[in-house]
């Protein structure tokens, strides 16, 4: 996804670190095991969130295996479990339309690279979309629709959030208890409704620059090749009254050893990411590296 999803790491004790390390490495392994080598570089900070949301356990088994990113030091991995099996799944998905929105944006030399990829991860997509059918459908369908509000330049914010938003709040499928479930689902609407602001804001100048589709500057109606501070304000408003729903949704969660990293999250890290984005440091990273 996006990596705008993180925790506030100096505000976390070591333990609740080294257990979200740990977590990221686990889903990175179901990954690997579940849809190959390749699909491991889906692996990203957004989707870590969902695989601690989704865990009820109180400790979590560890296993230590090397890996490509550490070849020479064993390192502590969440050992499988099925919450991070289809964590996984999702991830693919996810992995999925990105691509094909890469190809479908780029002409044939620019979007090359995306053109073989889709090819070597086609299988492992219909294995995923195949286990989630249901999720697998919904991202479909919110993103032809995301492509319908770009293609007529759609100018409301709140709409094409809302496909994005929609698309994250169904993740909600990978949960059977039906009270977590509209937990969940209100957690990832608002956190997914965020991240698709802060990713618009984060394009803002490039978009401007390429003439490119963006809706802060359908809905600002300005010329401005960067972002002024009235704009800015207003969308950090309206992205922490979403992360304020979802903080909310989170503390309804029945507590456990990652309830501390979630509040984290929602809390601390993603607000830090969006004074990260409207300052101009964020550096747009995409949650492979630690």
């Amino acid at each position: 996804m996006y990596g705008y999803v993180r925790p506030f790491r100096p505000e976390l004790k070591v333990r609740e670190f080294e257990l979200y390390k740990t977590t990221y490495c686990g889903l990175c392994h179901a990954l690997k095991e579940n849809y190959g080598f390749l699909a491991r570089f889906a692996v990203s900070y957004d989707m870590t969130l969902l695989a601690m949301a989704l865990s009820k356990g109180t400790q979590t088994a560890c296993r230590h295996k090397r890996c490509a990113a550490s070849p020479f030091r064993k390192k502590c991995v969440a050992a499988s479990s099925p919450e991070l099996d289809a964590v996984a799944g999702l991830t693919v998905i996810l992995a999925w339309f990105k691509l094909c929105d890469e190809v479908a944006d780029g002409g044939f030399f620019k979007a090359f690279g995306a053109r073989v990829l889709k090819l070597l991860m086609r299988r492992r997509y219909k294995k995923a979309a195949a286990a989630f059918p249901e999720f697998n459908a919904l991202a479909k369908r919110e993103l032809e629709r995301l492509a319908l509000f770009e293609k007529n330049a759609e100018p409301s914010i709140d709409a094409v959030a809302d496909c994005f938003a929609l698309i994250t709040a169904g993740f909600s499928v990978c949960e059977e208890d039906a009270p977590r479930a509209r937990i969940l689902r209100e957690i990832f609407y608002h956190v997914g409704r965020a991240v698709y602001i802060l990713d618009a804001a984060d394009d803002y100048p490039r978009d401007v620059e390429k003439n490119a589709y963006n809706p802060i500057h359908l809905r600002f109606d300005t010329d401005s090749a960067e972002l002024t501070a009235e704009i800015k304000e207003r969308i950090r408003e309206t992205v922490e009254q979403s992360l304020a729903s979802a903080a909310a949704a989170g503390e309804l969660l029945e507590q456990n050893e990652f309830t501390p990293i979630i509040l984290n999250i929602l809390y601390l890290g993603m607000p830090s990411v969006i004074n990260e984005v409207l300052s101009g440091t964020d550096k747009k990273r995409n949650g492979r590296v630690i």
